[in-house]
């Protein structure tokens, strides 16, 4: 080691500075790290910025910033007034975020009284999704009389195969399952008022033979 120094108090043990523009602190190494930084139960490398950049990273064919960790978060990005996390990618078929998981979310929104996961676009499509083997979307709300699937209003009836236009194409619905106690008591007086038509009109018939 070509320096070492020992502080005992509050203040750095080493300390560079710079009043040209140029670097305060530089570390390089040919197959090592060019800076390290380590501690026990506090921040390991901190970096402050009044207006530019705190920290920033840049590789030719690597990543310019990476983060690990074995049980907490290997990245968190937080902002009082603005936004968290901010991904942009400057080529086509790229995407500003990506998340990968092969078992779990790729990617989670949550929100208490926002939207959890919003998508916008001026020319493109604002939310995609596609599945393999399984729904390209699915919604559920816990709220009554709020669910929606593939952007229509669940349409409470039986018996019968409803048919929607999606982009373009004609699919077709599966029959809803059956409802519930509460729905068929509010529909027991018209099922009764219809089998007192067709029983007036079997009368009438049979009296006209």
């Amino acid at each position: 080691m070509a320096v070492h120094e020992l502080s005992s108090t509050t203040d750095a043990a080493v300390w560079g500075e710079n009043t040209d523009g140029g670097p305060g602190v530089l570390g390089t190494s040919t197959d090592g790290v060019g800076v390290a930084g380590g501690s026990t139960n506090s921040i390991a490398v901190m970096a402050r910025s009044t207006a530019a950049d705190a920290v920033l990273g840049r590789s030719a064919t690597g990543n310019g910033v990476r983060g690990q960790s074995s049980d907490a978060n290997g990245v968190v990005g937080t902002s009082r007034n603005n936004d968290g996390v901010v991904g942009q990618a400057l080529v086509f078929g790229k995407s500003g975020v990506y998340g990968t998981n092969p078992a779990g979310n790729g990617v989670l929104g949550v929100s208490h009284d926002g939207t959890g996961v919003l998508g916008q676009s001026r020319t493109g499509n604002g939310v995609r999704a596609e599945s393999e083997d399984n729904d390209g979307v699915f919604g559920r709300a816990q709220a009554p009389r709020q669910e929606r699937r593939l952007g229509l209003q669940r349409q409470r009836r039986r018996g019968r195969r409803l048919r929607h236009k999606l982009s373009g194409q004609r699919r077709v619905r599966a029959q809803p399952r059956r409802l519930g106690r509460a729905w068929r008591e509010r529909q027991e007086p018209r099922r009764r008022r219809s089998n007192a038509r067709a029983g007036q009109q079997r009368r009438v018939r049979h009296q006209s033979e």
